[in-house]
């Protein structure tokens, strides 16, 4: 049985103050190997963690129950898959005034194009952040999303259980520094080394329990993103969104290494990245991610659907020495 915690706190947020609650963590347990004959994959925060590409994600108890996983079924590109995070709760804070960063804000420059990545746009001045947008900044220094638009889940790190390591552990949010100003104080960071079998990732759900989101009152999802400055330092990640068609908890897609071509589980919606050492947002519209092609559904035209969502993954795949920061994510 694989045991999971997560560091919650809640501290001041800009001009809002948030309360203080705690989350339960819980034990995933898994059925079988993964594909190649790999071992069972280790988490650490929120949630529960499946295989490589066509994994398939376990189902969590809204009280971050045990999670069983089924064989992947590999596939082009080797992502990983996540199973779904705990319960946990929490009150937002109050809404502060922004400072227009986000990619063509109210005074700011327009963002490159989404479809190559999306630069970051020029900062505004004066322009308001809609917080009810915002999924999580990590200014309250805790691993769960910010509590607001019905969201509540909890990042998660993944990895096979090959020789490898992962750090933080368990996972924290780190300090900044040499960060843009907009960014604040905190963000995500996590490296990981030696990981040959599917290698390792950085999750959230976007409800507690992994329970289906709707998502649609927005257009979109954008994130700011880095990479450490070492020499060999993986640059090129997945950004990957999971909904009700390729999750197995959707029942529509078919789970299991068995699974036919283009009826199998985790082929989840997504964008490549190619990052580097300066902060850069990306941006991408729901319509603009894609599946790799070997997964449920076969007919390429279905596009991602933002009405029921599940959560949110940055993979990496193996053998590549991974340290990688992400922060201000938010639907627009």
């Amino acid at each position: 049985m694989l045991q999971r915690s997560s560091l919650l706190s809640r501290n001041a947020r800009y001009l809002g103050l948030y309360s203080v609650l705690l989350w339960a963590g819980a034990c995933s347990v898994y059925s079988s190997s993964l594909v190649d004959g790999s071992a069972e994959p280790v988490t650490q925060g929120g949630s529960a963690a499946a295989g490589k590409s066509g994994g398939t994600a376990g189902k969590s108890g809204n009280t971050g129950g045990s999670s069983v996983a089924e064989p992947g079924g590999g596939g082009e590109g080797g992502e990983d898959q996540a199973g779904g995070a705990g319960n946990t709760s929490g009150s937002g804070g109050t809404d502060a005034a922004g400072t227009g960063n986000t990619a063509g804000s109210s005074t700011g420059g327009t963002g490159g194009s989404p479809s190559t990545g999306g630069g970051a746009g020029t900062s505004g001045t004066g322009g308001t952040m809609n917080w009810d947008a915002v999924v999580d900044g990590f200014e309250d220094k805790d691993l769960t999303l910010e509590q607001t638009d019905g969201r509540s889940g909890v990042w998660y790190t993944f990895h096979d259980t090959t020789a490898g390591k992962m750090t933080p552990s368990p996972l924290v949010v780190s300090s900044l520094t040499d960060a843009p100003a907009e960014l604040g104080m905190y963000a995500m960071h996590i490296t990981a080394t030696g990981y040959t079998s599917y290698g390792s990732g950085l999750g959230v759900d976007f409800r507690a329990g992994k329970k289906l989101y709707d998502a649609s009152a927005y257009t979109g999802i954008r994130f700011w993103a880095k990479v450490g400055d070492a020499a060999g330092t993986n640059t090129r990640h997945r950004m990957q969104i999971s909904d009700i068609k390729t999750d197995p908890l959707g029942e529509l897609c078919t789970p299991g290494a068995a699974a036919p071509e283009g009826k199998k589980c985790e082929d989840h919606y997504g964008a490549n990245l190619v990052l580097t050492t300066e902060w850069k947002q990306f941006s991408f519209t729901f319509a603009q991610l894609s599946q790799l092609g070997w997964g449920y559904p076969a007919d390429t035209k279905i596009k991602l659907d933002p009405t029921s969502l599940y959560g949110l993954q940055f993979t990496a795949k193996p053998d590549l020495e991974v340290d990688l920061w992400i922060d201000q994510v938010e639907f627009y």
